[in-house]
């Protein structure tokens, strides 16, 4: 039995898989999930991480000097949690300002 084995070299032009995510998008995007989920909770939390996310965002490229999906989703979700924490922490010190006993905890 005549038994030939033909050996294949790996394809070298296959890319690894730590080149297809920059380490600032990934960061953009988990600091913007993370400030929208402290809007009601931290608030202060979320204004800083919304913040955060987004210049993390701006300063991500990929190889080819583009931002990457995951980076153009990290500064929306920054901007939205940055915007509606702040908005929530002047609705609610609207609220206390609009209670009429405040007056009396404030002197």
């Amino acid at each position: 039995m005549d038994q030939n084995y033909q050996y294949q070299e790996q394809n070298p032009s296959v890319q690894q898989s730590s080149k297809g995510a920059d380490g600032l998008a990934v960061a953009s995007l988990v600091c913007g999930i993370i400030s929208v989920v402290m809007i009601c909770c931290c608030t202060y939390l979320g204004v800083i991480l919304g913040i955060i996310a987004v210049v993390m965002g701006v300063l991500s490229k990929d190889e080819y000097g583009n931002k990457s999906t995951m980076a153009k989703v990290g500064i929306v979700l920054g901007i939205l949690g940055a915007v509606l924490s702040l908005l929530w922490i002047v609705l609610t010190f609207a609220g206390f300002i609009s209670v009429p006993d405040f007056s009396n905890y404030m002197g």
